[in-house]
Formats: structure tokens, C-alpha cells, sequence
């Protein structure tokens, strides 16, 4: 807890390193790109069954080859939790994540905004056992500019040790 007077704020902050070769194919495998994210979380009970979580990142990633470009995001994302039952969430997801970087198209190549994306979805969290979490979510990528459109369908096991 970096900030000892917001006790609900916390900070986390990462450097990737690639390791593989050829990693962006096919498209959304993984970012063949050095990586620094920074994290920052805020979270709110909201009464007694609701909370709030707030994330912000500042993501850049950094070119590994000429030929590739160095790029800056910063997605926002907003989760409103509801708790029917202690073991159960439900959950509705709002993010809007803009792309800043050199857009190579025209003749100009100035570094600015040059996409983003804006999602919407919902999805629910059941605690199987104090070692299983079960999830599973939709979201619909509502807006897009040069960053694709769809759903997204995810389910997920997670093992607590």
C-alpha cells in the first residue's frame, strides 16, 4: 500500500522482457515488445453488497526490431461487484482503452492518438472450494477505431495456494 493515507489505493509496476521469437504471429498471441506497465487500483465498498474497482494503467510497450513501433496505452477500467451470497459475484465491466503512437499510413508519421477501443460486459465469480474460483464473462467491444470489434466469451479456473 504505497499511499498510507488512501488505504484503498494500491500501485503495481512490471518490466517485460520477451523471450520467444516471432511472438505476433498469429495477431494477439503475445507482443513481441519490451513492456513497462504501471498499475493503479482503487477500490470502494459501496453499502453493504456492492464495491467498486477502479483500474488505470500506463502501458508501453518498446520496439525489439526497426521494424516495429513503440507504443503507449491507457486503459481505464471500471468493475461494479455485486455479492448476492458470500461465495457468489456478479459483476458488470466497463474499459476504454486509447493507443498513442506513430501511425505509418500517410506520408505524416507524427506520434498521437491512432486507435482505441471501448468495451462493456458482465460476468460471475462463484468460490467452488476455499482453493476454486470459477468465472465466466461476456463482453462486447461497443466502439473501435483501428483496433478491431467482437465479443468475448471467457471462462476461467483459478487454483488459490
Amino acid at each position: 500500500k504505497p499511499f498510507k493515507k488512501i488505504p484503498r489505493w494500491s500501485f503495481q509496476s512490471s518490466f517485460l522482457f520477451p523471450v520467444g521469437s516471432n511472438l505476433e504471429t498469429p495477431r494477439f498471441v503475445a507482443h513481441d515488445r519490451y513492456t513497462w506497465n504501471n498499475q493503479l487500483f482503487f477500490d470502494q465498498d459501496i453499502g453493504k453488497n456492492f464495491q467498486i474497482f477502479l483500474e488505470v494503467d500506463f502501458l508501453l510497450r518498446l520496439a525489439r526490431e526497426d521494424f516495429q513501433d513503440t507504443f503507449f496505452r491507457i486503459p481505464a477500467t471500471a468493475i461494479l461487484n455485486y455479492f448476492p451470497i458470500p461465495r457468489a459475484t456478479l459483476f458488470v465491466v466497463a474499459q476504454h482503452d486509447p493507443l498513442f503512437g506513430t501511425l505509418r499510413e500517410n506520408q505524416q508519421s507524427d506520434f498521437g492518438k491512432v486507435g482505441y477501443f471501448t468495451q462493456l460486459g458482465l460476468g460471475a465469480k462463484y468460490q467452488l472450494t476455499s482453493q476454486v474460483n470459477l468465472e465466466a464473462s461476456y463482453t462486447n467491444f461497443i466502439d473501435s477505431k483501428r483496433e478491431g470489434a467482437g465479443s468475448a466469451f471467457n471462462f476461467g479456473i483459478r487454483l488459490i495456494k
